[in-house]
């Protein structure tokens, strides 16, 4: 596939900043059918990524341009050979052709190709046409800006995902996946057989892809939920939190998730990996099923009858659905449901 078909949906960055390179991510990873890959699909997130036809001419553009041939022609000669051989169909070209346009993070985007089976991006700040690094592809970005990258895209490369986001004026690495159970290379195909996108973002923290599992040999659909664990999620020990309390133990997982509680007795959930995901907040809550649960701000215990006060049921007006984020649901007759 040529670099200019990748271009429009794939970038990275890999600029690692000291100050923040101890956040990290928690992946739960889950098989699903095509029919709930497919609903997903017409719903994806996308970044405001401008294609190279939709730029307009300006000074910096024309400074940009500029600047990524004079750092081209100060790559190595043999390196320089290598590219031309690379993209000997269409040429290097240095035009807008070979440019992304990121307004919201003010980025000029130039594609190289570093050899057969990986691309590069030099990055420019999109006012002052200054170069900012140099970087990997591919990607898909999500409207919240976050990167992920899957490195290498040859026909026996495994998955292997890399996460980068932006924070301030730093860009950089926060965590990685990687299984060799996958194939990568399907992620380089704009769209498969049906016409559904080969990898996109959901919900701007869910992310699904269309993979080849080596182990049944055969095509398959995997949906990804990405949680940063950096100081907006800490754990659940950290947080001063326990695991509520279900038929004499602690609450078990469900899809992905698990309660917890709180001092005052407020209730939120963690991961299955004890990351604080929805700080507890809620009055009574259900387990996860299906992405979402059920949950009220309000409301009271009522003894089951004949249990001797053994066993109470939850009480409320105000039940209503929320997403595995804590995000409230809009749903028709949502306390009958």
């Amino acid at each position: 596939m040529k670099p200019g078909y990748r271009i429009f949906w794939i970038m990275l960055i890999v600029i690692a900043s000291a100050a923040v390179a101890s956040a990290q991510a928690v992946f739960s990873v889950e098989q699903i059918s095509y029919v709930e890959y497919a609903n997903a699909e017409k719903e994806f997130s996308c970044y405001n990524v401008i294609p190279a036809d939709s730029i307009a001419d300006n000074e910096i553009v024309s400074m940009v341009l500029k600047e990524s041939q004079a750092k081209f022609e100060r790559i190595d000669s043999v390196i320089r050979q290598e590219i031309y051989y690379v993209i000997e169909a269409d040429g290097v070209g240095f035009n807008k052709q070979r440019l992304l346009y990121l307004p919201e993070l003010k980025l000029y985007g130039f594609v190289i190709p570093d050899s057969p089976h990986e691309d590069s991006i030099w990055w420019f700040d999109s006012e002052s046409g200054k170069y900012i690094c140099s970087a990997a592809c591919p990607t898909v970005i999500n409207a919240n800006g976050m990167y992920v990258s899957q490195i290498g895209y040859d026909c026996d490369w495994p998955l292997d995902l890399r996460f980068f986001r932006r924070e301030g004026n730093d860009f950089y690495e926060f965590e990685s996946y990687k299984s060799t159970q996958y194939n990568g290379e399907p992620l380089y195909c704009q769209a498969e057989e049906s016409g559904l996108r080969t990898i996109f973002w959901h919900d701007n923290n869910t992310l699904y892809l269309k993979t080849i599992d080596h182990n049944r040999q055969e095509s398959v659909y995997l949906k990804m939920l990405v949680v940063t664990t950096d100081r907006h999620y800490p754990s659940v020990s950290k947080a001063g939190y326990k695991p509520y309390k279900y038929d004499n133990g602690d609450d078990y997982v469900s899809d992905g998730r698990y309660r917890i509680v709180d001092s005052e007795g407020k209730i939120g959930y963690a991961t299955q990996n004890n990351v604080v995901i929805i700080q507890p907040r809620f009055a009574f809550v259900f387990p996860f099923k299906d992405g979402r649960a059920k949950v009220t701000d309000s409301g009271h215990l009522e003894k089951v009858k004949g249990s001797d006060g053994e066993y109470h049921y939850w009480v409320s007006d105000n039940w209503y659905w929320i997403d595995k984020m804590g995000n409230r649901l809009e749903i028709d007759n949502e306390t009958k449901r």
